[in-house]
């Protein structure tokens, strides 16, 4: 049998190039039974954030280690909300066998084949930005991923400073230019300027009327966000961004909204004592992973989740703590 040509086997070695290209929207995982629960299920409920997914075989050479790096790269990433999933097309009890191993403390899913919708049947990583689409993807690179997030971050937290509303009519000009340069407040100004100044335009004034709607919508969601941090009782975080996102806004009437909202925070006692020990929690957590002190930091959490005992707080100190001790 004539022997096969070098070239040809070394390309045939090299998986086919995923369907799914930089820049695409990241399609959505196909139902399969969730052996870790995930933070949620549907990649459209993560929108807004960065995720990392990790396709892995669990029965390969090696899958143990590599998943015990991501998990470490997990518990650096937590704390900036990166949403890390782990799926599998072999069957649930394999993947169980591997997790027997390993503690993972995010979402993995067993018979999980990206085959069809992303064009992949190997070991892979893909970043998600927080836009849902993919900003990065390689063959398991542990070091690349780590400055890949990096960069995601910085992008995610930029997101919620400027704003870009797309192409507009040209009487909106200087507010769209004010939204890109993270003066949303004049932004909103500006229109409502343009739209006095359009009385005698429908057509204007419809398109003004349309962009303050938008800039509503986007002030809500900014609104949102500040009142999901609050709610899961990391209201020191909840304030910082709500205070960003003032300066922001200020002279519209969202801006008046956050403003409200954070004098009503500040005057609340508990709420006060949330926020100090939420500041706190941070800086604990930056004592462990940044500076390098897991005992003093953990001595930290400890203390802290005995002294909020029974607070919106006390389930996140729980999963800081048991995380800092994986």
């Amino acid at each position: 049998m004539r022997s096969l040509p070098l070239l040809f086997l070394l390309f045939a070695a090299v998986p086919a190039a995923a369907q799914v290209k930089i820049g695409d929207p990241a399609p959505e995982l196909p139902p399969a039974p969730w052996v870790r629960p995930p933070r949620a299920e549907q990649l459209a409920d993560l929108r807004g954030r960065v995720v990392v997914l990790h396709v892995f075989y669990p029965d390969r050479p090696g899958a143990k280690p590599d998943l015990e790096r991501m998990v470490e790269l997990w518990r650096h990433w937590y704390r900036k909300d990166v949403v890390f999933l782990a799926v599998s097309k072999e069957p649930r009890r394999a993947v169980e066998r591997l997790l027997e191993q390993v503690e993972v403390p995010y979402g993995v899913a067993a018979v999980c084949d990206l085959e069809e919708s992303y064009g992949i049947d190997r070991e892979w990583l893909y970043l998600l930005g927080h836009d849902g689409r993919v900003a990065w993807q390689d063959w398991f690179d542990v070091e690349a991923l780590a400055s890949q997030i990096e960069a995601a971050v910085r992008r995610a937290d930029a997101a919620w400073l400027a704003w870009d509303p797309g192409e507009r009519i040209e009487e909106l000009a200087v507010a769209v230019d004010h939204c890109r340069r993270r003066r949303l407040g004049k932004a909103w100004s500006e229109a409502e300027r343009r739209l006095r100044a359009l009385r005698a335009d429908p057509d204007g004034r419809a398109a003004v009327e349309a962009f303050l709607a938008d800039l509503a919508v986007e002030a809500g969601r900014r609104e949102a966000r500040a009142a999901e941090l609050a709610a899961d009782g990391r209201y020191f975080l909840a304030l910082e961004f709500l205070d960003a996102q003032r300066r922001l806004w200020k002279g519209s009437p969202p801006g008046e909204r956050m403003d409200q909202t954070a004098r009503a925070w500040r005057r609340d006692r508990q709420v006060k004592k949330l926020i100090e020990w939420d500041r706190q929690r941070v800086a604990a957590l930056e004592t462990i992973y940044d500076r390098g002190n897991p005992g003093k930091g953990r001595q930290e959490l400890s203390r802290l989740l005995r002294e909020c005992a029974g607070t919106a707080l006390e389930p996140v100190l729980e999963r800081d703590l048991r995380i800092a001790n994986l």
